[in-house]
């Protein structure tokens, strides 16, 4: 008797398995289980014949009792789910609260960063475009110099053609007067011999003209 009254008890204070995750418990003792166990109570009493009323009487008391203190720990359980659910309750708003707040943050610094970011790349940018401009400024320079360089070695190329030129003709110019000072000398050379032999003649011819005498011609 005492085993069909826990069985039905048990099944109905059996705890399931909520949607949520969570669990409920049954709040009280339906009337069909109350109406079970009072037919499996009257079973087992109408076949105890040596029981008296008496006995009964104190057996339904103790099962009143025993009821009472079921449902009384029934509504226990069923507080502390109240109590579960308003905490769980709670924690889903904090942490709702939590999401939205560490989502309101994720936001700004996301922001901040975009911000940082466009900034960034604005100033990689002026920067590129102030190098940019430096460096065609250089080349510029460079071109400049170049051009100014190239001027002068064409210059300078074209003064030494004409040194080189200059040079040449000096030498004709040397080549030539050496060989005129070369004639100048053999016909000076040719002069005074012609002028020797001359006077050679002229000494012989007045030896012969007055031999014991000697006449010098002045020059």
């Amino acid at each position: 008797m005492f085993a069909k009254l826990k069985k039905k008890i048990a099944e109905e204070t059996a705890i399931t398995q909520r949607p949520g995750g969570g669990t409920r418990i049954a709040r009280s003792v339906s009337k069909e289980s109350v109406a079970s166990m009072g037919a499996d109570s009257g079973d087992d009493f109408a076949s105890d014949g040596s029981s008296s009323r008496e006995d009964l009487s104190s057996q339904l008391l103790r099962r009143n009792e025993q009821i009472r203190k079921l449902e009384a720990r029934l509504s226990d359980y069923a507080e502390q789910v109240r109590n579960l659910q308003k905490i769980k309750e709670k924690l889903e708003i904090a942490l709702e609260k939590h999401q939205d707040s560490s989502m309101r943050k994720f936001q700004e610094q996301n922001e901040t960063f975009q911000a940082n970011r466009a900034k960034m790349a604005e100033g990689l940018a002026l920067a590129l475009a102030r190098k940019d401009q430096e460096w065609s400024e250089k080349v510029d320079q460079l071109e400049k110099e170049k051009s100014f360089l190239t001027a002068q070695l064409q210059e300078m190329k074209n003064q030494s053609l004409n040194l080189f030129q200059r040079r040449d003709e000096m030498d004709e110019l040397e080549e030539f007067q050496q060989q005129e000072l070369s004639k100048v000398k053999h016909m000076l050379l040719k002069k005074e011999e012609s002028l020797e032999k001359m006077e050679q003649e002229l000494e012989a011819r007045t030896r012969e003209l007055s031999p014991n005498s000697i006449v010098i011609i002045p020059w």
